[in-house]
């Protein structure tokens, strides 16, 4: 389950990488999830809202590896 503690943990690189792949394979399947429902879906309206949770999660994504470069590159 993501959650806001792994989410920041996984951030500030804090995480095994086994843990960093099995919260990176959650946020992936999620997209993927998401996107098949959005294939799946009939209803415009019910597809504008399932487009607003894969680019609100996209850019989640992107946010949290940017982060967590950042906090890579100052610990070197």
């Amino acid at each position: 389950m993501i959650t806001a503690e792994r989410t920041l943990k996984y951030m500030k690189n804090e995480m095994t990488l086994k843990e960093s792949h099995e919260y990176r394979e959650e946020r992936l399947n999620r997209f993927v999830e998401l996107s098949r429902k959005f294939s799946e879906e009939e209803s415009k309206s019910e597809r504008v809202l399932i487009q607003k949770q894969i680019n609100a999660l996209a850019v989640r994504m992107a946010r949290e590896d940017n982060i967590r470069r950042q906090f890579r590159k100052a610990r070197r």
